[in-house]
């Protein structure tokens, strides 16, 4: 819900989005929105060694969002998102997504914790319980990441890198992770592609490794039907190669959405093969209040490890 602001909060703002790249032009009024999504959960599991009920937070956050049109045409930009376990008391919020930019007809620069490229393209629309497989290994939000991002003749694109921590422990790097995400729209049907790069050495990512994957997509106003696949190399410890396959289908009748998806992983170093499946049904009080059932089951294939069905119900408002 957008928050009205008084000039002096909105000249804040901006100037605190506008130092962020060292610009600051035009009026000092920046269009500044609170926002926030309380999700908690109860959740039943079981397998041979554990049968237990409990309330979890299902990634609950709040955040504040800002852009601002400069005289130049350009667009500045900001966003700052923590997290924060609601269900437990004084748990202390941690930083999702923190990040400044510049946006403009070459597309959009910006720096910061951000979603990435893969998960944008590739490797999103998870479920909360399911083993992803190799879709673990491409990382939902990185931080310390330049990113670009833009659109040429239908065809959107993003590259990012992320740089190394300040005490990493090697100077033969700057650039931790490289990762190259492509799409294509055609009517219904989308077309999608990414690549992680990592490098190896140091306290950084392991060995090293590379990450490919690709999606095809459709979807209307009431069908979503999905297919990914994606292809670790050397990426994770203990994982000398893993593919993975995920599928997913969702429909919309009315206020209700019904959900499902499949994933199953290959690990050559190990030889087992993990597979997930959840289904979900959502009600849609409004667009803002929604109610959720999932049912899930999990077989990782590994010795020693159980396999186990979780089923729970989370309620979620969104502001």
């Amino acid at each position: 819900m957008k928050q009205d602001t008084s000039r002096a909060s909105k000249a804040c703002a901006l100037v605190a989005l506008g130092l962020g790249f060292g610009v600051v032009a035009g009026p000092l009024y920046a269009e500044v929105r609170v926002y926030g999504s309380l999700r908690q959960a109860v959740v039943h599991s079981d397998s041979e060694s554990s049968d237990d009920v409990r309330i979890e937070d299902v990634n609950s956050r709040f955040g504040l969002q800002g852009s601002e049109v400069l005289n130049s045409g350009l667009v500045v930009f900001g966003r700052w998102e923590w997290g924060a376990d609601a269900s437990v008391q004084d748990s202390s919020p941690g930083t999702r997504l923190g990040f400044v930019g510049l946006s403009g007809a070459f597309g959009s620069v910006s720096i910061g914790s951000q979603w990435s490229a893969w998960n944008g393209f590739v490797g999103g629309e998870h479920m909360n319980v399911v083993d992803e497989g190799a879709w673990h290994s491409g990382t939902e939000r990185n931080g310390r990441t330049l990113k670009f991002a833009g659109n040429y003749r239908g065809v959107s694109f993003e590259a990012d890198a992320v740089l190394e921590p300040e005490d990493a422990g090697r100077n033969d790097a700057v650039i931790d992770e490289f990762q190259i995400a492509v799409g294509y729209q055609v009517g219904d049907l989308g077309f999608q592609g990414a690549l992680i790069s990592r490098v190896g050495g140091g306290s950084g990512y392991l060995d090293g490794g590379v990450i490919a994957g690709a999606r095809v997509s459709y979807t209307n106003d009431e069908v979503s039907l999905s297919a990914a696949i994606a292809d670790d190399e050397g990426f994770s410890a203990g994982v000398d190669e893993r593919s993975g396959i995920k599928l997913r289908a969702s429909l919309t009748r009315g206020p209700n959405d019904f959900i499902a998806i499949f994933t199953t992983s290959e690990n050559s170093e190990t030889g087992n093969t993990p597979q997930g499946l959840s289904l979900g049904f959502q009600h849609n009080f409004s667009e803002r209040t929604r109610v959720r059932l999932e049912m899930a089951s999990v077989d990782p294939d590994l010795a020693g490890r159980d396999m186990t069905m979780e089923g729970g119900v989370m309620f979620r408002h969104d502001w």
